[in-house]
């Protein structure tokens, strides 16, 4: 049973910085930090796993994102 909410305002505090895949965003601020920018648009995908989120989708545009000042980001949330 799947259960999504679209355009989600989420804190990006609330973000695990590793998803069960291995990715990091300590990775991904490094890469974006060195020029490579993601070349996805939209939200990003998230799971609600407790009180924080887990990135299905979304690396780089959150490190964007924290780079910018930014202290949320638009997500689609699976729950």
């Amino acid at each position: 049973n799947e259960n999504w909410k679209f355009d989600v305002k989420v804190p990006i505090k609330d973000i695990l910085k590793v998803n069960s895949d291995g990715q990091t965003l300590e990775d991904a601020l490094i890469n974006v930090k060195d020029g490579l920018t993601s070349k996805s648009e939209g939200n990003v995908l998230l799971y609600k796993k407790g009180d924080k989120y887990e990135v299905g989708d979304g690396f780089h545009r959150i490190a964007e994102k924290i780079l910018s000042g930014g202290k949320y980001i638009k997500a689609d949330v699976k729950y």
